[in-house]
C-alpha cells in the first residue's frame, strides 16, 4: 500500500514511502520601484507581485525506501523543461512551476561506496503564463 502524497510537481510524488520532504518555505513577494523626482528623495511605486517561490528539503534512506532513484526521477521532471502542475497532497492546485535547482548531499557510506542516506534540497518558482497563453 502506497503511503498518501506530500506533494506533487508534474509526474514526480514526495511522499514519505520514497522521498519524504520534512520541511517546505514558500516565499511570497511585492515588487516596488524607486522612481526618481527632481530635487526630492525618490517615491516608491508597486509594480505588481512577484513570482512565488518554494524550496523543499528532505532526507532520503535509499536502502530504507524508495531507493536510490529519487534524485534522477526528480532531475527527469526539471529535464523536460516546462511548467509543471504543482498539487498538494490534499489536491490543492498551486498552478504551474518551474524547477530552478535540485541540490544533493550523499553520507552515511554503505559497502560498495552508496550512499545510506540522501539530504535534498529543490527549489521552484511559479510560472505565470502570458495572457496570449491563456493566463492570468
Amino acid at each position: 500500500m502506497a503511503l498518501p502524497v506530500q506533494m506533487a510537481i508534474g509526474a514526480y510524488r514526495f511522499q514519505v514511502s520514497t522521498a519524504a520532504y520534512q520541511q517546505l518555505q514558500r516565499k511570497y513577494g511585492w515588487r516596488w520601484t524607486k522612481v526618481d523626482r527632481a530635487a526630492r528623495a525618490p517615491a516608491m511605486q508597486y509594480v505588481g507581485p512577484a513570482l512565488q517561490e518554494m524550496t523543499f528539503d528532505g532526507t532520503i534512506y535509499p536502502h530504507e525506501r524508495g531507493g536510490w532513484q529519487q534524485i534522477e526521477a526528480m532531475r527527469k521532471e526539471a529535464d523536460k523543461h516546462q511548467p509543471l502542475p504543482l498539487v498538494s497532497g490534499f489536491g490543492e492546485v498551486f498552478g504551474d512551476f518551474v524547477i530552478l535547482t535540485i541540490q544533493e548531499t550523499l553520507s552515511r557510506f554503505l559497502i560498495g561506496n552508496a550512499a545510506g542516506r540522501i539530504d535534498f534540497t529543490m527549489s521552484i518558482q511559479e510560472y505565470v503564463r502570458d495572457p496570449s497563453e491563456g493566463g492570468r
